[in-house]
């Protein structure tokens, strides 16, 4: 494994965090809001690792398993935000 993504990997706790599973392979690393997509676009991983090295904030770790869980249940709001340009966030719920 890439020694910058075992250490943004342990910054950011080394476990997911709605099950607590903590197989490496498996963990993947989200952003908290839709702009670090955006961000995550115009830079390769070593620059994204080494961004949460730095500051941590915005960044969380979800299991390949709860990351597909999380986004079929947003899946509706998407849609909804697509269709009617109603933003989820203004009800709370990360889209």
């Amino acid at each position: 494994m890439n020694k910058l993504r075992a250490k943004a990997l342990k910054v950011l706790g080394g476990h997911c965090v709605m099950c607590g599973a903590d197989e490496v392979e498996d963990l993947r690393i989200d952003f908290v809001d839709e702009e670090g997509n955006v961000e995550a676009g115009r830079r390769d991983n070593t620059e994204m690792y080494r961004r949460i090295i730095e500051d941590s904030n915005g960044y969380y770790i979800l299991c390949a398993e709860c990351r597909k869980e999380s986004y079929e249940a947003m899946k509706p709001y998407k849609i909804l935000k697509d269709e009617t340009g109603v933003d989820g966030k203004m009800f709370g719920i990360k889209t």
